[in-house]
Order: C-alpha cells, then structure tokens, then sequence
C-alpha cells in the first residue's frame, strides 16, 4: 500500500478505537511511510526469491551464513511500526493504558434508537 492508503487505514483504525487526536497527525504520517518503506522490502524480498539465510564467503575462505540484509530491514521497519502503533493506542496493552478499558466504549443509544436495535435484532 501507498503511504497515503495507510494514512488513511491508520486514521480510521485511531477514530474506530477513539485514540484519534488531531496532534496525532504526524505520527500517523511516520508511521504510513514506515508501513510502506517495510512494504517495499517485503515486495523485493519476495520478487527476488531472495533466502532468509545465505552463506557469505569471508577474505580467507570460510563459509558463514548470514542473514538478508533485506529480512534485517524488514524487522527493524517492524520494530518501528510496532512503537508507533503502541504510541497511537493501537495494541490491546497501549490501548488499555489510554482509555483504562479493554474495548472502546460503545455509544449509548437513545430510548428511540435502542428500542429501534432491538426490533432489527429480532
């Protein structure tokens, strides 16, 4: 996805959990381009076929594997991404410290709009 397509999704997911806050705009915005950048990496890992380990060949001969420089991106991309999820109330465990609840609070409805959920329920 584009940076601009997970701007969106990451302000929609922050606006469902009622985490969203205007101040919150630039973090989001790191947070798209971090999601694109590991989403780049993951596309050309996969378009190379590359291997997550390979063996690298030193100056006096000795085989010793080596992890991808490509996987080693990817994780640190995660890693990242992961911290700016916590920081915008987007895991269980930094939303739970934000809003003191396990699940966002629904909306209480009005006499009418409950009385009109409950016939649709039926």
């Amino acid at each position: 996805m584009t940076a601009n397509q997970w701007r969106a999704k990451i302000k929609a997911q922050c606006i469902e959990m009622k985490t969203y806050r205007q101040s919150f705009n630039s973090a989001i915005d790191t947070l798209a381009k971090t999601l694109e950048q590991r989403d780049a990496a993951q596309k050309q890992f996969k378009d190379e076929g590359s291997q997550l380990i390979f063996e690298r060949v030193s100056d006096r001969g000795a085989v010793n594997p080596s992890i991808n420089p490509l996987v080693q991106l990817i994780d640190k991309l995660n890693v990242t991404a992961l911290a700016y999820w916590k920081e915008l109330g987007l895991t269980p465990a930094s939303f739970k410290k934000m809003s003191g609840s396990t699940a966002p609070a629904e909306e209480k409805k009005s006499g009418l709009a409950a009385a009109l959920a409950s016939i649709e329920a039926d």
